[in-house]
């Protein structure tokens, strides 16, 4: 199990690659105008990034500034092969100021990869905190391995670096530390007995760096974009279906604007009184009925109960005409009613929908992000200077 615990000892720890990150992203396309309803104004799945981009970045052009003047070093103990060495190689890197965020992004990416984004105990993008449980001797060991035969180093380079807990005085790594993440810096020397010598083996280490671990990582992490580009297209898609949705019950819903669900119980009492009327009214009509019924029944009474019973048809068809308009406007409010409720849900869906996909959205932002944060780390002033050494006692 890794443990988080602040660096105490400024030993070898490394940078990146052959190119600046200004330069990689530089080669990035501008994002595009987002398709037909994407949510915000760029669509996050363009890109113009590609695993052949990723796997052939820009070639950095190194310039050795080779000085007069010379660098003195203490000689902490007799050591005729450190005594050998009569040049020095010296120069930064910056460190991404986001660094700390995506420093355990490929954690998840399993342990080849995992282990890359370690120099020895340290993040490479982030060497305030530590993680790892490796010499950097082993964390060059698998950067090389990972380097690809066209960018392969010299075997005295690979030896040197693969053992370097024998050669801590000849290569030398110790992070910089600023107010500001922005500002910090990895400091590199490299000693050699040779200008020529000390100028190939900072070529070497930046390219282990590179090619051995910016480039797998990256390449590693652009593998997570694709899948997630397309579960979003998914998740767009229902989007979309859950506005058009939305729409078309809201669009239905104007049909009943004016009825609102605080009417039915009105409606409802009219109704029952509606009928309290129509049974009454019915009565009296089978009453008129009965009495016409009648042999006996005299002429004038008899046109008395006609009159009486054709005054109560004509309530009767009132009523009804009546009872039934409410009955048409208590449909209509149960539909307005029951069109609410699915648009509510329908919004509701629509919410959840458009929560996921930003979600989505942020997480392929988040790997854009992270891939820029393992971009090569930038040269300072793209300069290697080179001095004479002299040991002192």
């Amino acid at each position: 199990m890794r443990l988080r615990f602040p660096l105490l000892l400024p030993f070898a720890m490394g940078t990146c690659l052959v190119t600046s990150l200004w330069a990689q992203e530089r080669e990035v396309k501008k994002p595009q105008p987002a398709a037909p309803g994407v949510i915000n104004d760029l669509d996050v799945t363009v890109t113009d990034l590609t695993e052949e981009k990723l796997n052939n970045p820009p070639k950095r052009e190194i310039k050795f500034e080779r000085l007069e003047e010379t660098l003195k070093r203490k000689l902490t103990k007799p050591d005729p092969k450190l005594f050998e060495q009569k040049y020095a190689a010296t120069f930064r890197l910056d460190i991404p100021m986001n660094g700390q965020r995506y420093a355990d992004f490929v954690q998840q990416a399993g342990d080849d990869v995992a282990q890359l984004a370690f120099l020895g105990k340290s993040y490479l993008i982030y060497p305030q905190f530590n993680n790892g449980m490796e010499l950097p001797s082993e964390s060059f060991a698998r950067m090389i391995m990972m380097v690809p035969k066209d960018n392969a180093i010299t075997k005295e380079e690979s030896e040197l670096f693969t053992n370097l807990e024998s050669h801590s005085q000849i290569i030398r790594f110790s992070p910089e530390y600023k107010n500001r993440p922005e500002s910090w810096k990895w400091n590199m020397s490299i000693l050699g007995t040779t200008a020529a010598a000390v100028e190939s083996r900072s070529t070497a280490l930046l390219t282990i760096l590179d090619q051995g671990a910016c480039r797998p990582i990256q390449l590693a992490i652009f593998k997570k974009r694709e899948p997630l580009c397309v579960q979003l297209r998914d998740q767009r898609k229902a989007l979309e279906e859950s506005r058009r949705m939305v729409n078309a019950l809201q669009e239905e819903l104007k049909a009943y604007v004016d009825f609102t669900p605080d009417m039915l119980s009105n409606l409802r009492v009219q109704q029952l009184q509606l009928d309290v009327e129509l049974a009454g009214v019915k009565a009296r009509i089978a009453t008129c009925e009965r009495f016409l019924a009648q042999p006996a029944l005299k002429a004038d009474r008899r046109n008395q109960i006609e009159d009486l019973k054709v005054a109560a048809e004509i309530e009767f068809s009132g009523f009804e005409a009546r009872r039934s308009k409410s009955s048409e406007f208590i449909a209509k409010v149960k539909t307005a009613i029951d069109l609410t409720s699915k648009s509510s849900t329908a919004d509701f869906s629509r919410k959840v929908a458009l929560g996921e996909t930003r979600q989505i959205e942020e997480q392929i932002k988040n790997v854009d992000a992270a891939i820029r944060a393992y971009a090569p780390l930038p040269l300072v002033d793209n300069k290697v200077v080179v001095q004479p050494l002299e040991w002192t006692q």
